[in-house]
């Protein structure tokens, strides 16, 4: 994974500052950026200090108005509790048109930390982070 080639999608909803983003530059599509494996790490300060459901609620909302924008489809959708580390998140499936999005609270905070993955090959990364 290579933090300086490529770019992912964060969240469409919010004002997330982009922290990293790991990309596997042999699948890096130069023509147009967007097609390889990776993910990013976004934080949102959350300046309005919303609960962390209406948070969710207003992203799965917007991301799937994005996704049918983008793709001219219905997204798939689906949820799930999901831990990061100690933590416990929620991981959206179907609902970015680029990949997954896992959502989080971090402890102690009203900031919110967002994890994206974008992946051209379905199971990319359960052999990256096997290797």
């Amino acid at each position: 994974m290579d933090k300086t080639c490529c770019n992912t999608n964060g969240p469409v909803y919010g004002d997330a500052k982009r922290i990293v983003v790991f990309g596997d530059k042999r699948s890096y599509d130069a023509n147009n950026g967007k097609s390889f494996n990776g993910f990013g790490i976004y934080i949102d300060e959350n300046a309005k200090g919303i609960s962390f459901e209406e948070y969710m609620e207003t992203q799965k909302l917007s991301l799937k108005e994005d996704y049918k924008v983008i793709t001219g489809k219905k997204p798939d959708t689906s949820e799930a509790k999901v831990n990061v580390g100690s933590i416990e998140a929620t991981l959206l499936k179907g609902y970015a048109w680029w990949g997954d999005v896992v959502y989080l609270q971090i402890p102690n905070t009203a900031k919110f930390m967002v994890l994206s993955k974008s992946e051209t090959s379905p199971g990319v990364f359960d052999q990256i982070f096997d290797e």
